[in-house]
């Protein structure tokens, strides 16, 4: 196997948890925005093209497309709706205009609703934009801004009520599994309007846009395409062994193969994954190295996950980051 200069430092402190919200443009289950500080460092010196085979949210691969730790950026996305969202990001000029174009209420007024047995006041346009929101959705004219408004009025990306991607097929959005406007004890505003922040959105759209040149979508399958691009730097993040069924419509993963075809890949790549036996399992079979991190979920709990390298030569070691 050949070892690339780059190799994977772990300290043995644990680092600073990043959600890197101020990143991301599209909140998606399984999002890695806590891997940013370790791509970005292991990218240092290395001039590459990176490859996400797995795009989704696609925050580690913009994050370093945005500091040019990278020259060019493949990213590959088999769900049609979400390839054709970052498609338009990178191809559309007007796609910010129609994102502020969006008619969202601010009325002021709130009324007193009942929800789980607790009593909140609510801003009173509120139900009347997540209905803007539905017809958004299911508006078969501009799916990209679907997309857009479905994962950020929802919580992380997905539907409370079936645990299914917004952007998967069928898209089961329902009014109870998206944001409540509720007006908590210090005025915070949780809900559709105040997650929907669409100057916010129009602007990182801006960004990304600038940077369509250095930037090419793929809507496929993520092994072929890997092995489409062997000279290329690959972050991936796969579809977990355990949760990814229950997060991803068709999205069915070899993963013997996959990590088969990145123990034999001659760039240089990283992947996370669940802590599962299986994959385990194809680590030690495969002479590869993994460590192991604890990492908190937007539900502010903590779940382990790996970090695999291509030998033990790039681990320092295997504590947790």
């Amino acid at each position: 196997m050949k070892n690339n200069v780059c190799g994977i430092k772990l300290s043995a402190t644990a680092a600073p948890i990043i959600r890197a919200k101020s990143r991301r443009l599209l909140p998606y289950p399984g999002s890695k925005g806590w891997f940013i500080p370790t791509l970005l460092k292991n990218l240092q010196g290395c001039r590459h093209n990176l490859i996400e085979p797995f795009a989704g949210s696609a925050v580690c691969g913009l994050a370093a497309l945005e500091s040019n730790s990278i020259d060019e950026l493949v990213l590959v996305e088999k769900n049609t709706r979400l390839a054709h969202f970052w498609k338009t990001v990178f191809t559309d000029d007007t796609f910010a205009e129609r994102v502020l174009a969006f008619p969202l209420k601010f009325d002021g007024l709130t009324k007193e609703v009942e929800r789980h047995g607790k009593k909140f006041r609510i801003i009173a346009a509120d139900e009347e934009n997540r209905a803007r929101v539905l017809a958004a959705v299911d508006n078969q004219n501009d799916i990209a801004l679907g997309v857009l408004l479905a994962a950020n009025a929802s919580f992380n990306g997905l539907s409370s009520s079936k645990n299914v991607s917004l952007t998967g097929a069928g898209w089961p959005i329902e009014t109870s599994c998206m944001r409540h406007t509720c007006v908590q004890q210090k005025g915070t505003y949780m809900g559709v309007a105040s997650t929907l922040n669409l100057p916010f959105f129009a602007q990182r759209i801006r960004q990304y846009r600038a940077l369509h040149s250095r930037v090419s979508v793929i809507q496929g399958d993520g092994l072929v395409a890997l092995l489409s691009f062997p000279n290329h730097f690959a972050f991936v993040d796969p579809p977990y062994v355990a949760a990814g069924a229950g997060f991803y419509v068709d999205m069915q993963i070899d993963h013997a193969a996959l990590l088969n075809a990145l123990a034999a890949r001659p760039a240089p790549w990283l992947a996370t994954y669940d802590v599962h036996p299986l994959i385990m399992e194809l680590v030690k079979k495969l002479g590869l190295a993994a460590a192991e991190r604890s990492v908190r979920t937007v539900s502010n709990t903590h779940k382990p996950e790996l970090i695999i390298a291509p030998s033990p030569e790039y681990l320092s070691s295997l504590a947790v980051l």
